[in-house]
């Protein structure tokens, strides 16, 4: 979360699980119609901790990452950055999102 600040033009940032080129995290920017929902999401889960709502975005980065195939992110290192970003364990925030 601490990169948001530092890139304004992004919707949220994904730390790699294997790192190319030197880069250690991926910017993830969403389109309409999924943008304005995937923010309104984000902030809510950014301002007052609500679990749904960073189940729901991280579903949405789970669910980009596998339409994209991207090799790069392992599924587990996705959910465990969500889970220490949201103080949400891991096994609570695989249920809400499944």
């Amino acid at each position: 979360m601490k990169y948001l600040r530092e890139y304004l033009t992004c919707d949220y940032i994904i730390l790699r699980s294997i790192y190319t080129n030197g880069e250690k995290y991926a910017l993830m920017t969403y389109r309409d119609p999924i943008g304005p929902n995937f923010c309104k999401h984000r902030d809510s889960a950014m301002k007052s901790g609500d679990r749904v709502n960073a189940a729901l975005i991280c579903d949405c980065a789970l669910w980009d990452i596998e339409v994209r195939k991207a090799a790069d992110f392992h599924r587990e290192m996705v959910v465990d950055q969500f889970s220490r970003e949201y103080k949400f364990p891991v096994a609570e925030l695989e249920k809400v999102s499944s």
